[in-house]
């Protein structure tokens, strides 16, 4: 977590468009949990299949 309080850690990973989070084990589980039961209601939704 010390590393992503670094200004240029900060920046760059901004600069590559991702956003800067700092988690703790169990709550990045709870959000991975949450987006997969959100997202796979939307794939089901809109019937999308793989290739």
């Amino acid at each position: 977590m010390a590393t992503l309080k670094e200004p240029q850690v900060r920046t760059r990973l901004t600069e590559e468009g991702g956003d800067v989070v700092g988690s703790t084990p169990d709550q990045f589980s709870t959000y991975i949990k949450v987006e997969t039961a959100k997202w796979a209601k939307v794939i089901k939704a809109a019937n999308v299949r793989a290739e």
